[in-house]
């Protein structure tokens, strides 16, 4: 059984049978923004928008309605900002204490949280536009510039990321949601290839020699950069 589907029995949604059994209700806005949520979490912002907007894109070539792709679209921005959230509220934290049934029971609930608020299109009929606010020519750019990211074509390490930089859990912890964001590429880069140590154990590290502390410097534009952790080159 697809998780979504468990949780939508779980939470009484209404589903049908057939091929189309959640379709423009409840259930059908869980189902999206949990598959976004679940995306975004394992795989970042990159995969679920592309995989999201695809899907929504294909279904108007395939006559669905705008009011559809309009709710699905909403739908999913939602999920993908959860996801996000999670994602920060956890990063860092032992995996035995959040352990993959248990982030995706906290997926779920903060979706039907944010549904019960009114935050979750339900219905198409719902005169909320996704796609005149957030459609326009720059966010179709911006997904044009995703997908040569994501297919190799461009460079996804920001610039104002310090070269080697390693980022502490406390460091992540104390991020703006906007921060977060901005760097989320680079730190799940550094979780799959480094981990995330603690401020403790950075200051291991360094002891240690596998870790260096470079102090704040300014730049030549002016610009502070405080104290961070670097890795040694070809970690």
């Amino acid at each position: 059984m697809p998780k979504q589907k468990k949780y939508q029995k779980i939470y009484g949604f209404e589903i049908g049978t057939g091929e189309h059994d959640t379709w423009n209700n409840e259930a059908d806005a869980f189902k999206h923004a949990y598959m976004q949520a679940i995306a975004q979490f394992d795989f970042g912002s990159v995969t679920s928008n592309i995989g999201g907007y695809y899907h929504e894109f294909e279904g108007l070539l395939k006559n669905q309605s705008k009011e559809e792709a309009n709710m699905d679209l909403w739908n999913n921005e939602i999920g993908r900002e959860i996801g996000r959230n999670i994602k920060k509220f956890v990063m860092g934290k032992r995996k035995s204490e959040y352990p993959k049934e248990k982030i995706e029971d906290m997926i779920a609930e903060e979706i039907v949280k944010r549904m019960k608020n009114g935050e979750l299109i339900t219905n198409p009929k719902d005169n909320r536009s996704y796609i005149n606010k957030k459609l326009g020519v720059y966010e179709i750019n911006k997904l044009r510039k995703q997908f040569k990211t994501f297919t190799g074509y461009a460079s996804d390490i920001q610039d104002n990321i310090p070269t080697n930089k390693i980022f502490t859990a406390e460091e992540i912890g104390n991020l703006s949601t906007n921060d977060f964001i901005k760097f989320e590429k680079y730190i799940d880069n550094q979780l799959e290839n480094y981990g995330i140590p603690r401020n403790f154990e950075a200051e291991e590290k360094v002891k240690s020699g596998d870790l260096i502390w470079v102090n704040s410097y300014i730049r030549d534009d002016g610009t502070e950069v405080k104290g961070y952790y670097r890795c040694k080159p070809g970690f």
